[in-house]
């Protein structure tokens, strides 16, 4: 494109998609120079009808208070108690939505609902925007655990520079049956198990989008230079809420730390 205009949308197509022609994308320009927000998410599609509202606002009001400033959610199916939530976070101008339909003749051939497109897109659209981006399931929190750092920015000023941030994953179990299912997830898993997993397995990180070239679900999969730092557990923790998989406690010890102490 040297020395023409950037195109307003482009398409893509394979051969056996030459029948369903246009797939037209929109071409999102950068033209912010100082981008407006210093820390960003991006939320994989939801789908399958999703109707947890008491687990999505748990989780925009605890990375709210964390220092995300901007929610990006990709909309695949949700059920009408959802999308009220995020029209009401919209009006507020925390939250942008993206409808992410999949071609039924695509269905078959892009994992997880096009979840590494969606995040991609998302990274894309945050160059300029955001200084940092990053990506949890809405069960996952990434926090800092100094009992001095409040934010991510406060457990962030401090380090090392580098494009990627890269977070450890723990388990919590539920330990109020009662609330498991029906209440706050931070609220009835309080027993955190004493595995942490190694380094790129089921980790989240926080980014530079200025450095990301592409985006993987569990870390940065191409980085333009800078390289991947990873948080000391006793600084950050990525606080999955979910019963850990025996999967994980049958590997070789060697593999994973076994930490006590919360």
């Amino acid at each position: 494109m040297t020395g023409r205009d950037a195109p307003d949308a482009v398409s893509f197509y394979y051969e056996k998609s030459l029948l369903h022609l246009p797939h037209e994308v929109t071409v999102v320009k950068i033209t912010q120079h100082f981008p407006k927000f210093r820390f960003s998410m991006c939320v994989s599609p939801l789908h399958s009808m999703f109707n947890d509202t008491t687990q999505l606002i748990e989780w925009i009001e605890l990375n709210w208070l964390l220092g995300v400033e901007r929610f990006m959610f990709y909309i695949n199916s949700i059920s009408q108690n959802v999308s009220s939530v995020l029209e009401y976070y919209k009006h507020k101008e925390i939250v942008q939505l993206i409808n992410w339909k999949i071609p039924k003749y695509l269905e078959d051939d892009v994992h997880y609902y096009g979840q590494l497109a969606a995040l991609n897109d998302c990274l894309y659209r945050n160059k300029g925007k955001s200084i940092y981006l990053s990506s949890t399931d809405l069960d996952e929190f990434i926090i800092p655990q100094k009992p001095e750092h409040f934010t991510w920015s406060d457990m962030m000023d401090d380090l090392p520079l580098y494009s990627v941030y890269l977070v450890r994953s723990s388990f919590f179990s539920c330990s109020k049956q009662q609330l498991c299912k029906h209440g706050m997830t931070i609220d009835s898993h309080n027993v955190r198990d004493n595995i942490i997993l190694r380094r790129h397995v089921r980790s989240k990180y926080i980014g530079k989008t200025s450095e990301v070239i592409v985006m993987g679900v569990h870390y940065a999969w191409e980085i333009q230079n800078g390289g991947e730092y990873t948080f000391k557990p006793e600084v950050a923790l990525l606080h999955h809420y979910r019963r850990l998989s025996t999967f994980y406690t049958l590997q070789e010890p060697n593999k994973f730390d076994g930490l006590d102490q919360f």
